[in-house]
């Protein structure tokens, strides 16, 4: 059961899940423009969007994908008591979160979601690479990502044009051009011994 060391019950790997289910259920289009089905739908066949993106991450995170199974089991097995409530709301997560898009009840959608589950840990868990398919899963994958491509990147990009242009002389810190600098030239001394070559 997860608990604390206290005995208190404690939802620790589903937040990330429903995370994962909760960035699919916008609206998606295919190349071709017609309509994607929404992303937190699973089926008894085959997982949905936001399961792909969320085994995709626990390669990563060894043994997260067993925790979440055994949560979800355990939401199965006691249902909606005060005690799981609670632990629910301790976790962050909504009632909001725990209803697919296709306004399934809780039991439906955790109950389809813990065979993909399943499977995954049988095989190692390892499942097939492929290019993130949601804002959360560049997040969980590449945390680094966010920070490189916002406003710190460009800032140290911008500053190390500025202090390439100053070495050049094309501007000064007032925005006033300045003198170049002159570069000299010199040629290595002569081998007479080597064959000379156009330059």
């Amino acid at each position: 059961m997860p608990e604390h060391e206290s005995g208190k019950i404690e939802f620790i790997g589903l937040p990330a899940l429903l995370g994962a289910y909760d960035s699919t259920q916008l609206t998606y289009y295919a190349r071709e423009g017609e309509v994607l089905p929404p992303g937190d739908v699973d089926t008894a066949e085959a997982p949905g969007r936001a399961m792909r993106t969320f085994l995709r991450t626990c390669v990563h995170h060894p043994g997260r994908a067993a925790r979440v199974m055994f949560e979800l089991e355990l939401l199965l097995d006691r249902g909606p008591e005060d005690e799981i409530l609670e632990a629910l709301s301790d976790a962050g997560i909504s009632p909001e979160e725990l209803t697919p898009s296709d306004g399934k009840d809780p039991d439906g959608f955790f109950e389809l979601m813990v065979p993909h589950l399943r499977d995954f840990i049988e095989a190692g868990e390892r499942i097939a690479d492929a290019i993130p398919e949601s804002r959360w899963e560049w997040r969980e994958r590449y945390p680094g990502l966010s920070g490189l491509m916002s406003g710190g990147f460009y800032r140290d990009a911008l500053m190390t044009s500025r202090i390439a242009m100053r070495s050049c002389g094309t501007t000064s810190n007032t925005g006033r051009r300045s003198t170049p600098r002159k570069f000299s030239v010199t040629s290595p001394p002569s081998d007479p011994s080597l064959p000379r070559t156009a330059i």
